[in-house]
């Protein structure tokens, strides 16, 4: 029983957006798996989740509740442990394999957060693989990418993310030089001017992408479905990675991108598709605030429109045009644009 006054927040539009854009066959839930390499006990990871996620992000504590059409974070009295945060039992004897894991997280996706609670949920694994492993489940009103790393970071005893391009990345600051006079009208003058050329680009940006012709029709483009399926592949040092980054100029994300293009274009070939005459954009995230803030969880970020390098035959070429493609895009008004769209919802 909590002793302190509980808590009620008004939701941001964007944060609300995500809610409102819920479906039975499209949740907006954030799935995800971690896996635990020291075997511990349940008891063990709810201790950890009390002291590492309830107690310094207060969002975890708190349910959507909507009032009159207006949308309010409210913290909850107690939370139900048990719900939150279940233990998982193998289907069978013995410890879990990482099929029998798949499967109940593809059954544990496929199911809709209960309403009345905080809208997340860690299903906790004992016995994997000699250590535990965890199915994720956060609604992506709670937080966008860079947020909720955030939070999954801070389950470890040392942080990561100082490490991340993130880190390193450098908003613009926009402010006069001084509090004279002249320097406070000529900051009105310039923010105006700055404003006027955005709103242009950004019209010209919205018709030409209203404008641009739908993905072509692929195996790809199919009916949504209430169930999902899980799946991963083995992990990538983070090394390798980065020299392949390196070497080619490149962003993390670049290499992802092109290597999931890579994979379109193999799926695409075993269909009979004619590669060369496929049109696929993927809508990609960019972030728009700096780490520092990243704690306060919610959604800063905008989406750019990608044309997956899907023609191009080898993982060198893809890679190099999604670099090509990105840079573009992420110096362009459509990320901010789209962002603003959501801040208006």
């Amino acid at each position: 029983m909590r002793s302190h006054q509980l808590t009620e927040q008004p939701m941001a539009n964007v944060d609300k957006a995500w809610l409102r854009m819920d479906s039975p066959d499209n949740p907006m839930v954030i799935n995800g798996v971690l896996f635990v390499e020291n075997a511990i006990s349940r008891a063990e990871f709810v201790a950890l989740v009390q002291e590492r996620i309830l107690q310094p992000f207060l969002r975890f504590r708190q349910r959507p509740v909507i009032r009159q059409r207006k949308y309010f974070w409210q913290e909850c009295q107690d939370l139900d442990l048990e719900y939150h945060i279940p233990e998982l039992k193998a289907p069978q004897l013995g410890a879990w394999t990482e099929a029998s894991f798949k499967r109940a997280c593809g059954d544990l996706v496929s199911r809709p957060l209960e309403t009345d609670k905080p809208l997340w949920r860690f299903y906790f694994a004992p016995d994997y693989n000699g250590g535990s492993a965890v199915c994720f489940r956060i609604h992506h009103a709670y937080g966008d990418g860079l947020a909720l790393i955030s939070v999954l970071d801070s389950f470890s005893d040392q942080s990561v993310l100082d490490s991340s391009p993130a880190a390193k990345f450098k908003f613009p600051s926009y402010q006069p030089k001084s509090n004279k006079l002249l320097d406070r009208a000529l900051f009105g003058i310039t923010s105006a001017a700055r404003s006027a050329l955005f709103a242009g680009a950004w019209a010209y940006e919205a018709g030409r992408v209203t404008l641009q012709k739908s993905d072509s029709d692929t195996r790809f483009k199919q009916p949504l479905s209430k169930r999902k399926n899980v799946a991963w592949g083995d992990s990538l040092p983070v090394a390798d990675v980065k020299a392949v980054a390196k070497a080619l100029g490149c962003t993390l994300n670049d290499v992802v991108l092109g290597c999931v293009a890579g994979s379109l274009r193999q799926q695409l070939l075993r269909s009979g598709a004619d590669v060369n005459q496929v049109s696929i954009r993927a809508m990609v995230p960019v972030n728009l605030r700096p780490l520092h803030e990243a704690s306060k969880l919610g959604n800063e970020f905008g989406l750019v429109y990608l044309t997956m390098p899907v023609s191009e035959c080898t993982a060198e070429n893809r890679i190099r045009a999604v670099r090509k493609h990105m840079k573009s895009l992420k110096t362009g008004v459509q990320g901010r644009g789209t962002a603003a769209i959501g801040n208006q919802a």
